[in-house]
């Protein structure tokens, strides 16, 4: 990334990743997160259904919120 001004003159800020495979653990980590969320969700689901909650209904074997 750099900073240039309109009279010739640059600033220069210079950035680099200081790992080549950041993508790839990025991936893995948004991959774990949503693994977690999934699994989080299916919890919450399954206590509602437990606790007889009004917001969730079984049909058809399908989970309605």
């Amino acid at each position: 990334m750099s900073v240039k001004s309109y009279g010739g003159d640059s600033i220069g800020l210079s950035f680099t990743c200081p790992s080549p495979d950041v993508d790839l653990q990025a991936d893995t980590f948004i991959s774990k997160r949503r693994d977690e969320w999934r699994l989080e969700k299916m919890n919450s689901l399954k206590e509602q259904l437990n606790t007889g909650s009004s917001s969730a209904r079984v049909g058809s074997g399908q989970i309605l919120i």
